[in-house]
C-alpha cells in the first residue's frame, strides 16, 4: 500500500461519517481534518519507538498526501 492510496482512504471514511452532518461544502474539509488527527497519532505513537523508522516515514507521506487532496 502506497501513502497516497492510504491518504485517499482515511478520508473517504472521514468523509462518510461527516457528510450526515455539515453541508455539502465542507465535507471534504472536514474529513481531512480528521483523517490528519488520525495520522498525527500515528506519529505519536510511532515517534517513540525505534524500530519503526519505515512506519513513521509512511506516516508522514500519508499526511502530505491528506493535504494534496
Amino acid at each position: 500500500m502506497n501513502a497516497g492510496y492510504k491518504a485517499t482512504e482515511l478520508v473517504d471514511k472521514y468523509l462518510i461519517i461527516i457528510s450526515d452532518t455539515n453541508p455539502l461544502d465542507k465535507y471534504l474539509k472536514a474529513a481531512k481534518q480528521c483523517a490528519i488527527i488520525c495520522v498525527d497519532e500515528m506519529l505519536d505513537c510511532n515517534s517513540t519507538s525505534v524500530d519503526s523508522e519505515d512506519e513513521f516515514e509512511f506516516w508522514k507521506e500519508v499526511k502530505l498526501e491528506i493535504n494534496k487532496l
